[in-house]
């Protein structure tokens, strides 16, 4: 199941198999100078990277982080040597700096690093794969459009903010108090996520009115604002019926949230947030209402699934619009496109399995399945048309296809 987009050549087709294999470490020992790494094998007069040490670094906090160039190990699996070390173009920094470092930035779920390759594997540190990199920055994957700032994704913190609740009414019998207790915070997670993609749209259409878009995406951007209000209230009146009390959110942080915009900035987070997350988060929660049986979760999710999947196209013409505009920026959609969709696709839901799928909460599994087929058969084959494509202005959006 995923979302198509016509006007760009690309439709849903087959299973390509799962992305995350997109990953997996090359181990290809190719010593050929043109390929921009380092060899393998030196002797003692042949240069090194030239940065030694790792820095200690506090995930958690960010003025610990690099600022510069800097040296990160990951150190030998099972029977690995250096010989196994993946060459300069094939390593992937965030598994490195996760090795390096002991895990993601800021949490486990959802949050990359990104950083520049610059040297290696070092070869005066021959009982490691050690690499030199640069220019470190970080992505959280969330639920629909995150209200990213700095990198990090906001939500607001539970709390008593009036009508965030819409009066739902659902099936609880037989249901046990830790499964009730599941349900309601697994839609109480998912009302704070879409409470932020109000935000990440407030901002969203003021950056397209910064940039003098068409008055027509400015208008969708508006829309979607009220649409993420509509479903923060669905989904915490869920919550509420399953809590037995009400719940609710308090007020988000918008701190720094608007202090430059650009079209580049623009286009690489519209390409994050919109072509890839959304992309895949509604065809997530397409997935999610077919295994639904709850009448009101349900109602709920059908009208989640149909203005998830608008603002996901909306996020594609409005990068089509911008590359329309500024062509000179089309390098850089390609270089954002590819590290989007080369690393580990968002996820919804946190169930070990899919007992409560009859409440819209699918097994984890299930939601990275989904994302694999969307990323390999969607988003790839719609970026690459889009990159090429020489009539941006008929980009449509077509009704769901079925996988």
């Amino acid at each position: 199941m995923a979302i198509a987009l016509a006007g760009l050549g690309c439709t849903d087709g087959t299973d390509k198999g799962d992305a995350d294999t997109a990953s997996d470490t090359d181990t290809d020992t190719d010593t050929e100078p043109e390929t921009g790494g380092i060899p393998h094998s030196y002797t003692d007069d042949e240069p090194t990277c030239g940065v030694v040490g790792e820095p200690v670094v506090d995930r958690m906090d960010m003025t610990t982080w690099p600022t510069g160039a800097f040296l990160a190990c990951e150190e030998f699996q099972a029977d690995e040597s250096f010989e196994d070390c993946s060459s300069l173009e094939n390593v992937w920094p965030e598994d490195v700096l996760e090795a390096a470092w002991g895990g993601r930035p800021w949490n486990d779920r959802g949050c990359y690093w990104y950083a520049e390759t610059v040297c290696g594997p070092e070869a005066a540190i021959p009982d490691a794969c050690c690499y030199v990199f640069k220019d470190i920055d970080y992505f959280c994957n969330v639920e629909g459009r995150p209200f990213r700032v700095d990198g990090q994704a906001r939500t607001a913190p539970p709390g008593t903010a009036p009508d965030w609740r819409a009066d739902t009414d659902i099936q609880l019998t037989g249901l046990s108090r830790a499964k009730r207790r599941k349900i309601a915070q697994h839609w109480a997670d998912a009302g704070r996520a879409e409470h932020a993609s109000v935000a990440a749209f407030s901002r969203f259409a003021t950056q397209l009115l910064a940039l003098g878009a068409p008055a027509g995406l400015v208008a969708e951007a508006t829309r979607a604002m009220a649409d993420e209000i509509n479903h923060a209230r669905l989904c915490f009146g869920i919550a509420s019926a399953a809590a037995g009390t009400e719940l609710g959110v308090g007020g988000i942080d918008v701190t720094g949230s608007l202090d430059e915009v650009t079209h580049e900035s623009v286009l690489v987070d519209t390409i994050r947030e919109g072509c890839v997350n959304e992309t895949i988060c509604a065809a997530q929660a397409e997935a999610a209402l077919e295994a639904t049986t709850d009448p009101a979760i349900r109602a709920a999710l059908e009208q989640i699934v149909e203005d998830e999947q608008r603002h996901a196209t909306l996020a594609w013409k409005t990068v089509l619009w911008i590359l329309k505009t500024q062509p000179e920026l089309g390098s850089l959609a390609a270089e954002t496109f590819a590290q989007a969709t080369a690393r580990p696709a968002p996820v919804c839901s946190q169930a070990q399995d899919d007992a409560l799928a009859s409440h819209g909460i699918p097994a984890e599994a299930e939601d990275r399945s989904v994302a694999a087929r969307v990323l390999a058969d969607v988003i790839a084959p719609c970026a690459a048309a889009l990159l090429n494509t020489d009539d941006p202005v008929r980009v449509q959006a077509s009704p769901t296809a079925k996988a």
